[in-house]
């Protein structure tokens, strides 16, 4: 182990970091040592994760979706005048003294920004959080033979508060240099537009109506939903494209009704990917499956289940809940069809031959175990029992 010191700025996810490297078998303090006492403790910590650590060349350099941190500060008023006797607003002051001549946004980015540069002038050893968050084993390996993984979602990831868009944001120069080191940092924070349709006949089931409301409430995206109940589903789902396309939005999001993602599905558009499936089980001739498939010799096969964690390239997916970016879409015409033999005998869903299509043009296709989904099917307690 060569680092013993993990930072970043506030709200960054350092004490994520500090339980990850605990469960792993490397005792790490979370603000133990540099801090006020109030963070996690360990007894004969190896490393230290603090936003308050001092830097060195080793020390691994963790950052985070600029507007979620900036986001975060705010709703904890962490850079506000009247909370400049709390012990770390003061220790921010301190050492960003140019806090104090700045307001509004523009304090909040600037300190963002200044934390920052101040950290990568020690280190180049930068991570951003959600990609660790995303692979924590292949992470954690390069630093130790991990007893265990933190399995805990990333540290303050789901805390109730207003997600900024840049678009909230007045236009400055502190902004400009928000918007270029966030895209230094590999995160292009420009209200991406999202087109969510829920595929269904007539109902849905209420975990999603609730999943729906809350991707509604909170978040980053500027988001359309539609409800389209159009049959068969391949014609759904080419006439949800098309509408797509004609929008400008930049990416499509396709739930059917009786799948629930676990977690919020609009999380995926920060890996960035050309398509990505939450993988969802199936029910079907006796057995359950999970819809995430390898290309084989006469056909597709399930992945095995080593390869049933953070995310994985694929060659095939279902459709029950699909992230598309706008390019696969603007690139393959007539994406879903089912595919038929010639003695007219069905031979591959709108699915997985959309997938194939998409292959063809040079895409690649993606599952997050990190993001999996409920199925909701109808199945005789005798087939339950039969599987066990």
């Amino acid at each position: 182990m060569a680092f013993r010191i993990i930072t970043g700025c506030p709200r960054s996810g350092t004490g994520f970091m500090a339980r990850l490297f605990t469960e792993a078998g490397i005792a790490c303090g979370h603000e133990q040592k540099h801090g006020f006492e109030h963070g996690f403790r360990v007894d004969n910590p190896q490393a230290e994760s603090s936003w308050m650590a001092e830097a060195d060349t080793e020390t691994i350099h963790i950052v985070r979706n600029p507007l979620e941190v900036v986001s975060s500060m705010i709703t904890r008023r962490f850079l506000e005048d009247d909370m400049r006797g709390n012990e770390y607003t003061k220790f921010a002051f301190d050492n960003v003294p140019e806090l104090k001549g700045l307001s509004g946004f523009n304090r909040y980015m600037y300190f963002w920004i200044a934390w920052n540069r101040r950290i990568e002038k020690q280190t180049k050893k930068r991570f951003r959080i959600e990609d660790i968050d995303n692979d924590k084993e292949g992470f954690i390996k390069e630093y130790c033979t991990p007893k265990n993984i933190y399995k805990n979602e990333r540290y303050n990831a789901n805390e109730i508060r207003k997600i900024l868009k840049l678009e909230d944001i007045p236009d400055s120069k502190i902004k400009e240099e928000f918007i270029e080191m966030a895209e230094r940092y590999g995160y292009d924070i420009k209200t991406k537009k999202v087109w969510v349709a829920i595929l269904n006949q007539g109902w849905i089931r209420p975990e999603l109506s609730a999943l729906v409301l809350k991707m509604f409430s909170n978040s980053k995206y500027q988001i359309k939903i539609e409800y389209p109940n159009a049959q068969p589903v391949s014609c759904n789902r080419n006439q949800i494209s098309k509408r797509f396309l004609e929008s400008g939005y930049d990416y499509l999001l396709m739930i059917d009704a009786d799948t629930v993602p676990t977690k919020n599905p609009l999380d995926n558009i920060e890996l960035d990917k050309d398509i990505l499936t939450c993988p969802t089980p199936q029910w079907r001739d006796g057995d359950i499956y999970w819809v995430v498939m390898d290309r084989v010799e006469d056909g597709y096969k399930p992945i095995p289940s080593s390869r049933r964690v953070g995310v994985q390239e694929v060659d095939g997916v279902g459709g029950a809940c699909l992230l598309i970016k706008r390019a696969v879409l603007e690139e393959v015409k007539e994406p879903f069809v089912d595919k038929y033999r010639n003695n007219a005998l069905y031979t591959l869903g709108e699915d997985f031959n959309f997938c194939e299509k998409a292959k063809q043009a040079g895409f690649k296709i993606w599952a997050n175990w990190n993001t999996p989904c409920n199925h909701h099917k109808e199945i005789g307690i005798i087939n339950v029992l039969n599987l066990l």
